[in-house]
């Protein structure tokens, strides 16, 4: 049975940019960020998204994949 992955939270170590990947389904249809959009670093670090994360992606305080709206 596929199952949703779970919402991640990515933030730049060079500038605390910071960007919420939640997928809508099982199907991956686009990546993970691999770069800072603020700064183009490449050191991203994930960790699971809680509540208080999804509700600041909603109200667009944390910037939101373009391509997994909420």
């Amino acid at each position: 049975m596929p199952i949703k992955p779970r919402a991640l939270i990515y933030q730049c170590n060079q500038c605390d940019w910071k960007c919420i990947y939640a997928p809508s389904s099982d199907a991956l249809l686009a990546p993970p960020p691999q770069t800072c959009k603020k700064c183009g670093g490449s050191e991203l670090v994930g960790k699971p998204a809680d509540a208080l994360d999804k509700l600041m992606g909603a109200m667009g305080v944390i910037t939101a994949s373009k391509t997994h709206p909420f």
